[in-house]
């Protein structure tokens, strides 16, 4: 009589954690409905809301969008290009050197006129 192996079967090791989160090719190639807002920031929530991201996710999204376009004087997002997106992240990343994040920066240690908004 064989030797009975009480084992179990090797299963297919399974999927990583960003391979179960991705979203299916059906999904990423949907047709999405028109805006109803007319507002940037409001098309941003109605976007981000419909995509089922959570709140605290359109908080962050509406935040960054909003102290980008203040960074820029106001300026429409579809104006700017990709050396304002990289201005911007200049001075995020020397903010973020300098430690003391509630101080801000003199103009003159970070090279770009940074305009005021009211």
């Amino acid at each position: 009589m064989a030797p009975t192996s009480f084992a179990k079967p090797l299963s297919p090791a399974p999927p990583s954690v960003r391979q179960q989160h991705r979203p299916s090719p059906e999904v990423s190639r949907q047709v999405l409905p028109p805006l109803r807002s007319t507002r940037l920031l409001d098309q941003l929530r109605e976007r981000i809301r419909l995509l089922h991201y959570s709140r605290r996710t359109e908080e962050a999204y509406v935040y960054w969008c909003r102290a980008f376009i203040r960074f820029h004087g106001l300026r429409h997002p579809s104006q700017m290009g990709a050396a304002e997106v990289e201005a911007f992240q200049a001075v995020l990343e020397l903010v973020r050197r300098s430690g003391n994040r509630r101080r801000p920066l003199p103009e003159h240690q970070y090279g770009v006129s940074r305009p005021r908004c009211a």
